[in-house]
Order: structure tokens, then sequence, then C-alpha cells
């Protein structure tokens, strides 16, 4: 088995380990869709919809 040297481990640290700044584009994007996650999740139990409120937390990657 090879072997895994410093520069691996600093790459993989750093792909694993994610630490932004509160104002970073990809943390405030984050807070963005999880403030209107929350809102449709709220909609679909108000609204009696557990299709809407699962739907919501539910991300799709494209």
């Amino acid at each position: 088995m090879a072997g895994v040297d410093a520069e691996a481990v600093r790459r993989m640290t750093g792909a694993l380990f994610i630490e932004r700044g509160l104002r970073s584009p990809g943390s405030t994007r984050f807070w963005g869709l999880l403030v209107l996650a929350a809102v449709i999740a709220s909609a679909g139990v108000v609204g009696d919809s557990t299709a809407t409120a699962r739907g919501a937390g539910r991300p799709r990657h494209a």
C-alpha cells in the first residue's frame, strides 16, 4: 500500500474542513437557503402539506 505524504494530508484536510468567514459568498448562500427552506417548511406545516414540509429540507444537487 502506498504511503500518505504530508501534501496529501493537507489537501484532504482542506477538502474536508470548510472554514469560511460569516460574510463569504458560500456562507451567505448557505444561510439564505437555510432561511428559505425554513419558510417553505413552515408554510407546509401551516398548510397541512406533509410533502411540502418534508421536501423543504431535501436539497437537490445539480
